[in-house]
């Protein structure tokens, strides 16, 4: 028996239904025990654990007053410590710095970031410091401005990476004793109307692939780490039927596949290979999943899949070919609207 926990943040819909989930999940037979619920958090569509013990979770509310919650476990229960306003509306993600400093909520609606000085030893943040972005996309519709979506750092925790669906770009901002540098802002122009949502870095940190939801395309990007350049030069179709919702995406820990997913039209897992002396991916298989996908992540040895199935009220766990990365169903766990997994 191989024990591991599985922490979920799902969408209430404004009502009074438990939005954090802590699982107990057997990773041989797939089955879970459920440890913990915690109902006093609205809509935390994406969390993270800083150490153990503490968990952040943005409120997307679409509100101004939108921000970031710090839930404590204590005697093995979440509860409540503190929220402090994020200055910007909708925070769809959020990260922690790589030296645990401060964490980062990417906010859709206000097109910005809030940095948040964090402090490990109290498990606390304190008022954010606001990152405002500007500019737009030819879709008049959902590009009209800024929509930050996603935070990420380098792997040589040099620079932090805000992926703005609304400008078509990418946002590279270097840290400079531990804190994001707004003076040396770099802006890395994608497509137009490819709406950058996800991204991902390989383990030797020279290669990243950038998820785009409205195109549904994957790009893969060369990184200088001397420089701090980012240099696309591929892109390769994640979604042939241009539902324009492709949602995440993750590598496996040896750097052999990458998978991504897609929403509305033929929901499911893409997995690709990876060439890794060249970096280069190779689509080979898919594996229809349960209604809207928009979030899943692996075990850290990689052999198990897991997927929110925001609409179907489900996570599916998968067991993974270790040599060809095929997925087959292994168990389903019920869950109100998942739409965040950790393990």
């Amino acid at each position: 028996m191989s024990l591991i926990e599985l922490t979920v943040g799902s969408y209430n819909s404004h009502d009074n239904r438990p939005t954090i989930h802590r699982f107990e999940l057997d990773t041989e037979t797939g089955s879970a025990t459920l440890l913990d619920t915690f109902d006093g958090l609205s809509n935390p569509s994406y969390i993270a654990i800083p150490r153990p013990g503490v968990l952040l979770a943005v409120n997307e509310d679409c509100k101004p007053d939108d921000g970031l919650t710090v839930l404590h476990q204590v005697n093995g229960r979440y509860k409540h410590v503190m929220k402090v306003p994020g200055e910007g509306s909708a925070p769809c993600h959020v990260a922690v710095s790589p030296d645990g400093l401060f964490a980062a909520t990417a906010n859709y609606l206000g097109g910005s970031v809030s940095v948040f000085p964090f402090d490990v030893v109290t498990g606390t943040i304190g008022e954010p410091e606001v990152i405002q972005f500007s500019g737009s996309g030819p879709d008049e519709r959902r590009q009209a401005g800024p929509h930050a979506h996603f935070v990420t750092f380098t792997p040589d925790s040099r620079y932090m990476i805000v992926t703005d669906l609304g400008a078509d770009c990418l946002h590279v901002i270097p840290l400079r004793n531990g804190w994001p540098d707004v003076t040396g802002v770099i802006d890395v122009k994608l497509k137009p109307g490819s709406g950058p949502r996800h991204m991902v870095f390989n383990r030797a940190g020279t290669v990243a692939y950038l998820l785009s939801e409205m195109s549904g395309t994957i790009t893969v990007i060369d990184y200088d780490a001397s420089t701090g350049a980012l240099r696309p030069r591929h892109i390769v179709e994640l979604d042939p039927n241009h539902a324009r919702a492709s949602s995440d995406i993750h590598l496996l820990p040896d750097g052999r596949f990458l998978y991504a997913s897609n929403r509305r039209v033929d929901d499911g897992i893409v997995c690709f290979s990876v060439d890794l002396m060249s970096g280069d991916i190779v689509r080979v298989g898919f594996t229809p999943t349960g209604s809207h996908p928009r979030n899943f992540t692996m075990t850290a040895d990689g052999n198990i899949l897991l997927v929110a199935c925001r609409d179907d009220n489900m996570i599916e766990i998968y067991r993974r070919d270790t040599d060809t990365g095929a997925l087959s169903l292994l168990s389903e766990i019920e869950c109100p609207l998942p739409v965040c997994l950790l393990v």
